[in-house]
């Protein structure tokens, strides 16, 4: 449930943008965004816990196989992107697009956790999914 209600957000925000390159970065800050810790605030709105990664360690570790049913909306949708940014000659060529697609996805799962691991210090909400965006695209681009 959790991980089709975030397909369904992610597929709502990507369909704005023209460009397929975009799409990509316009879901990997949001899903970054969501996989940020959720905090008392954000849990008392009742709003649906889109952050896969609020339980995710213990699912991935304990049960692989549901796991990674689970992970198929979000890996099936970041996967599509992939393909037609790969399409528009947006990305390098002869990339495996699903491997690719769990890579990226669980990078940006554990890193949104990088602020809960390194401390305030290391904390800086605003622009480290960009950066993040930054060090992906660099090895994915055309």
């Amino acid at each position: 449930m959790t991980a089709n209600w975030t397909a369904d957000q992610l597929r709502q925000v990507v369909a704005e943008p023209d460009d397929p390159l975009e799409r990509l970065h316009v879901f990997a800050v949001e899903y970054y965004r969501l996989c940020q810790p959720t905090s008392r605030v954000r849990s008392s709105k009742k709003v649906p816990v889109a952050a896969m990664a609020d339980f995710a360690q213990q699912l991935l570790t304990e049960h692989p196989k549901e796991a990674a049913q689970a992970f198929v909306p979000l890996v099936a949708l970041f996967e599509q992107l992939l393909d037609e940014a790969a399409t528009a000659g947006r990305l390098r060529a002869g990339l495996d697009h699903r491997r690719i697609a769990g890579v990226v996805l669980q990078a940006i799962m554990f890193n949104a956790f990088a602020a809960t691991i390194s401390g305030p210090s290391g904390a800086r909400s605003g622009d480290a999914g960009e950066e993040l965006w930054g060090l992906l695209l660099r090895g994915i681009a055309a």
